[in-house]
């Protein structure tokens, strides 16, 4: 039963509703999340606490202490009106970790084959002219890809991986190129690296014009708000009303649009939980990546950077739990 269950949550990212993207996708995990809570609650005796998931429990915990006091609990706790990542959200990605340590590595290799199947399959969806895929944005399509060319690259025949290479030339994005760096970096590759970087800001400039859509301006605000709250940050899910209050504040009200990340995940995490939550939640990146091989370290550096500079989906987050 919980391989069945784990076979369905890889399968989330494609889940869409009626052009909805987000909100299906969280609604599959927590409806996931039950039977792996129940079958976790079963096998109390076998479960194991390590400390990367003290440190991932404690950041949650505090996140939602910080949310009790934060902007509104009831959205910290079920998710802003876009992403709906709040506190039972993460919560619910732990349980998709446990239920993974339970799992033989017989039944692991075919998630992860699903995974590269599933990464391909979105590539095929964008050279096919479905540029959004089934996960609603460009960038995020093109990080989702991007991130999980590790299952590609060590799952599937290696003919197979100019078809994910080929969708993001034609989705094209710098954060998902960017994110590509990890899996060709060496000392004797810098210069070419560089001159790749490069070449990729000559092709698409950062866009400077807009205040809603640079990030400088709404990194400077996030910056800004963590120092008027240091400690405690705003809650979980807090971004939307503390940026539309930012922004009318310098001279440049959103009005109708919504800004819900500061596009950089270490910013998102201190906002929400402050200076303590960040600690505790590199504690729990630390712990993670000491133990995992070069190749999933690779993938996790894809990911952390496609997170410095883009907002998560719950593709996204699905990848970094199965990488981790």
């Amino acid at each position: 039963m919980l391989k069945i269950v784990c076979i369905y949550v890889v399968l989330i990212p494609f889940v869409v509703w009626h052009s909805h993207f987000e909100v299906p996708k969280v609604f599959a995990l927590i409806l996931a999340s039950v039977p792996i809570l129940f079958y976790l609650l079963l096998n109390l005796d076998k479960l194991i606490l390590s400390k990367r998931d003290k440190w991932y429990l404690s950041w949650v915990v505090w996140l939602g202490a910080t949310s009790v006091i934060g902007e509104n609990f009831k959205i910290s706790l079920l998710g802003g009106s876009y992403r709906h990542q709040g506190i039972i959200f993460f919560f619910c990605l732990w349980l998709f970790l446990k239920a993974l340590e339970f799992l033989k590595e017989s039944e692991k290799l075919i998630l992860y084959k699903i995974v590269a199947i599933s990464v391909t399959a979105q590539a095929i969806i964008v050279m096919l002219g479905y540029k959004l895929g089934t996960i609603g944005e460009i960038n995020a399509v093109s990080g989702f890809i991007s991130i999980g060319i590790y299952f590609a690259i060590n799952f599937l025949p290696k003919w197979m991986i100019g078809l994910p290479i080929l969708s993001m030339i034609l989705n094209f994005s710098k954060s998902g190129f960017l994110a590509l760096i990890p899996y060709v970096y060496s000392k004797k590759r810098i210069i070419p690296i560089l001159l790749f970087i490069l070449l990729i800001f000559i092709f698409k400039p950062i866009n400077l014009d807009s205040n809603f859509e640079n990030r400088a301006v709404i990194w400077k605000h996030s910056t800004n708000l963590i120092i008027e709250s240091p400690v405690f940050g705003y809650g979980a899910e807090s971004n939307e009303v503390i940026f539309k209050k930012a922004f009318a504040e310098s001279g440049f009200p959103l009005s109708n649009l919504i800004i819900d990340r500061a596009h950089n995940l270490f910013l998102d995490v201190t906002l929400w939980s402050g200076s303590i939550g960040l600690v505790l939640f590199l504690g729990f990146l630390y712990h993670s990546f000491e133990n995992l091989d070069i190749n999933r370290k690779k993938a996790l550096f894809s990911f952390l950077i496609f997170s410095m500079l883009q907002p998560l989906s719950v593709a996204h987050w699905l990848l970094f739990i199965l990488i981790i």
